[in-house]
């Protein structure tokens, strides 16, 4: 006679509940996703499902970065933090050709490539899109562990945090005067110099263009913001910044046929893809 297998326990209700909530995040895809939109796929209350993300946040399992948002997120390294889910370690957003021009300009430079996009949602932010370290990668890597919040901050912040941010704030319409002094200089001088999440490094910055159409914005004329290029370098070697910004600015030109579109639905940057 065949022993008799005890079925597993019912897990008790309050479990299955959070995990509704955690199937509203997988189910919303990547990026970060509003409190009222995980309510609406729950039909939980407001109180509850805050709940629910502090107890998932608490064990690594989502994060909320921007006020009111909560996005899922996975492991870096066994040293380091936690990178949001839609943001992975190395993403690999630009098309191939364009890639090479990041690879290009770090060789001609010596210094770090970030490429940058942005989303509108009710606090605008910048987001990793691409990146390029070469032989800076170990010592990148070594001080990311070390400062393991700089590596969200580097991929993921408000506009006007640094350079990459600030370049995009200042020209977001060409048409409508920036509103403080700073994005007005930025604007004028076409770039931007800043402190970097990672201490002792810092950022220049250029704005990358567009096509309004490429944006899905035909009814709209003219180049439109589409992102950031910057150089990351230790800050004593930004001294030598004009010596750098020619090339940056010469590659952010080649880049400018990259559609990167802010579509606020599916809170992450579209590029276009490679054939």
């Amino acid at each position: 006679m065949r022993p008799i297998t005890p079925l597993a326990p019912e897990p008790p209700p309050d479990v299955l509940r959070a995990l509704q909530t955690l199937k509203a995040l997988l189910q919303g895809g990547r990026g970060p996703h509003a409190l009222a939109q995980l309510c609406k796929r729950t039909a939980f209350g407001r109180p509850e499902v805050r709940g629910h993300l502090a107890a998932m946040e608490q064990a690594g399992l989502c994060t909320s970065q921007m006020r009111g948002h909560w996005e899922l997120t996975m492991p870096m390294g066994a040293r380091s933090s936690w990178l949001t889910h839609g943001l992975p370690r190395e993403p690999i957003g630009a098309p191939a050709g364009d890639r090479d021009r990041l690879r290009q300009l770090h060789e001609a430079t010596g210094h770090v490539v970030l490429l940058h996009s942005h989303l509108h949602l009710p606090t605008p932010v910048r987001l990793g899109v691409d990146s390029w370290r070469g032989h800076r990668d170990e010592m990148v890597t070594a001080q990311l562990d070390a400062h393991p919040s700089a590596a969200g901050r580097l991929l993921q912040a408000p506009l006007d945090e640094d350079a990459p941010g600030l370049v995009i704030q200042a020209n977001l319409d060409p048409a409508v005067r920036p509103t403080s002094v700073r994005l007005q200089r930025i604007r004028d001088l076409g770039h931007a110099l800043t402190e970097a999440p990672l201490p002792g490094w810092s950022l220049l910055s250029v704005p990358v263009y567009t096509s309004a159409a490429s944006l899905g914005l035909p009814e709209l004329s003219g180049p439109r913001i589409a992102g950031a290029l910057s150089l990351m370098a230790p800050t004593p070697d930004t001294d030598t910044t004009s010596q750098w910004l020619p090339a940056l600015q010469h590659t952010a030109r080649a880049l400018a046929d990259i559609p990167v579109m802010a579509d606020v639905h599916q809170a992450r940057p579209h590029l276009r893809v490679a054939a």
